[in-house]
């Protein structure tokens, strides 16, 4: 009497092709999760509350590097000048207004190296419009709100006032104003600036002294927009 077959399994090994296509696919998704959170993650330190001067409508500038952010009235022009790329339309926009780099001069005293990353210009009449900048230096990046007032209070005749403002979040900022002779006439200026592990970064406003009255409010709103993005 013969026996019975033996039950063979049915099972067939799975194709390398196939696995394969399971680890790249599984190996995406994980670049696709990490890219995620690392975006997630580059949010502002401090949120303005309710009480914050900022228009809700305003713009968001965000730069190209994703290092800092500010709201901005949507009627101002701006241009960025973004890293690794030619900007011819920045340098030109920049010799148009020469104003920005006598604004930026007061930073350059201890980096000759400041970099400005963006600015714009508001909307007016007058030969020479309010100005914005933002400026960098990687040479200040040890150089904190509190040690840049210091310094601003001893040398700065044309001091008006400073103050130094901690934000929740950590984030410290010391803001000052001051009178700047800019296109043969005095402006007035209003800066804020901070640090971080990278870098000092800078925010000015100037605008003629006749008519800060009408820009300073707005100036003042963008500074209270103003923040470093964390990674």
């Amino acid at each position: 009497m013969q026996n019975p077959p033996t039950p063979q399994d049915s099972s067939s090994p799975v194709p390398i092709q196939t696995i394969g296509i399971f680890l790249a696919l599984t190996a995406v998704f994980l670049i696709a999760l990490i890219i995620s959170a690392n975006r997630l993650s580059q949010h502002p330190r401090y949120q303005p509350g309710e009480t914050s001067l900022i228009p809700r409508q305003w713009q968001v500038i965000t730069d190209q590097e994703q290092t800092f952010t500010f709201n901005m009235p949507d009627q101002w022009e701006w241009v960025e000048n973004r890293p690794n790329t030619p900007n011819q339309a920045f340098a030109q926009a920049l010799k148009e207004n020469e104003g920005v780099e006598t604004a930026v001069s007061l930073f350059r005293r201890i980096d000759p190296k400041t970099e400005i990353k963006m600015f714009a210009i508001a909307p007016s009449d007058m030969p020479h419009p309010p100005i914005l900048f933002v400026a960098k230096s990687q040479r200040m990046n040890q150089l904190s709100p509190t040690q840049l007032a210091a310094a601003i209070g001893n040398e700065l005749s044309s001091l008006q006032q400073i103050e130094l403002i901690d934000r929740p979040g950590a984030q410290q900022f010391v803001e000052f104003m001051i009178d700047l002779p800019i296109y043969s006439e005095t402006w007035q200026c209003i800066y804020q600036y901070t640090n971080n592990e990278e870098a000092g970064y800078m925010l000015g406003g100037c605008a003629p002294q006749n008519n800060f009255g009408s820009i300073g409010t707005d100036l003042l709103a963008i500074q209270d927009s103003f923040q470093l993005l964390f990674r």
